[in-house]
């Protein structure tokens, strides 16, 4: 998801990022150790919060359409012959309509998908699994950390998604890479380094060359975060069904 930024430099009030967002909604109890009194972990049903996180990741996939259109024609606007101020009024109040509605999609997405990687961390645990590398707060609050959100929280899903896989001896594949947990890193990386370079690009856009040009990147991020919400979803419809299909047998027993 990009901020994107109208033509006529309006620039939306978005600073500080989802952790100071989380921070002032209570949240901050995720970057704490998360263990009952007996110390033991609680397993809890994940499949309705996982089809919550893919709904509103299939949200996210389909604003990200309507941006990218919406990009689509303020390049149109920008490669015309001639310009009006009716025009730019109205592709400006086009793009400030989509980011905003991008930007809350977003934040509901990622506080969902914190939620769910949190819980999805407790429940194997619960399950019997053991010798992790990363807490389950710190699964999720690693991603809050310039530098460590570089590869920590790709480590701590790569070990969940293993120890889902063979709760007993999961360990001898830790250091194996998941092709379905590296898909969605990659992309996941890749879609925040672009954005970033958008929206510092954007700032400094002066003459209609360079918006055209920045307008056509944001057309790159928009299908960029496509691609970022499908590998999500894969990921986290996986290890929820396993984790489901793991409580029925444990159930059983």
């Amino acid at each position: 998801m990009v901020i994107r930024f109208p033509i006529t430099k309006f620039v939306l009030p978005y600073n500080g990022g989802i952790g100071v967002i989380l921070a002032s909604i209570g949240k901050l109890n995720y970057i704490t150790p998360h263990r009952s009194l007996n110390n033991v972990f609680k397993f809890k049903k994940i499949s309705g919060l996982g089809n919550w996180v893919k709904r509103f990741l299939g949200i996210g996939a389909l604003v990200e359409v309507f941006c990218f259109i919406s990009s689509l024609l303020q390049y149109q606007f920008l490669t015309q012959g001639a310009h009006t101020q009716a025009g730019a009024n109205s592709n400006d109040l086009r793009v400030i309509v989509v980011s905003v509605v991008d930007l809350f999609v977003f934040l509901i997405t990622m506080i969902l998908f914190c939620v769910w990687v949190f819980r999805s961390n407790v429940n194997i645990r619960a399950l019997g699994a053991k010798g992790f590398k990363v807490s389950p707060s710190w699964a999720v609050g690693f991603f809050f950390i310039p530098i460590f959100n570089l590869w920590k929280p790709y480590e701590a899903m790569n070990e969940v998604w293993w120890a889902s896989h063979d709760i007993s001896s999961w360990q001898r594949r830790k250091n194996l890479e998941s092709n379905i947990v590296s898909r969605w890193w990659f992309v996941w990386v890749l879609s925040l380094f672009t954005e970033n370079a958008s929206t510092q690009l954007w700032e400094k856009a002066e003459e209609f060359s360079v918006m055209t040009n920045l307008t056509l990147l944001d057309m790159f991020v928009s299908a960029l975060s496509i691609v970022s919400c499908y590998t999500a979803f894969v990921l986290v419809d996986q290890i929820t069904s396993i984790q489901t299909q793991l409580e029925a047998r444990s159930d059983s027993l």
